[in-house]
């Protein structure tokens, strides 16, 4: 695990928001928020809580989905914790890499 921030991380690379997306909003406010950091960039820093990478446009995501240097899978993740790893989503298929995906 990389001992730089997400904002270290990205810096030159892609924007950094911090926007939690755990909070009660107004009904629709996550599309019109979410089509903002679309327009921002294809991909984005989210600082907020666990820090994560946002890929925002379709195609770019499809294109992640079947580069094999990437993985969904939280056990080849270097950065998530054991706890992490363990939870729920490291045991369904959202969570999994083809073929078990």
């Amino acid at each position: 695990m990389s001992d730089k921030t997400i904002e270290e991380r990205a810096q030159g690379r892609c924007p950094v928001i911090e926007e939690d997306y755990t909070l009660d909003r107004p009904a629709f406010w996550h599309f019109a928020n979410l089509d903002r950091v679309r327009e921002t960039a294809p991909i984005v820093a989210n600082s907020f809580a666990h820090q994560y990478w946002m890929i925002t446009r379709y195609d770019d995501v499809l294109a992640a989905l079947s580069d094999p240097r990437l993985s969904n899978d939280p056990h080849n993740s270097s950065a998530l914790t054991e706890v992490l790893r363990g939870d729920f989503l490291s045991r369904s298929m959202i969570g999994a890499d083809p073929p078990e995906h």
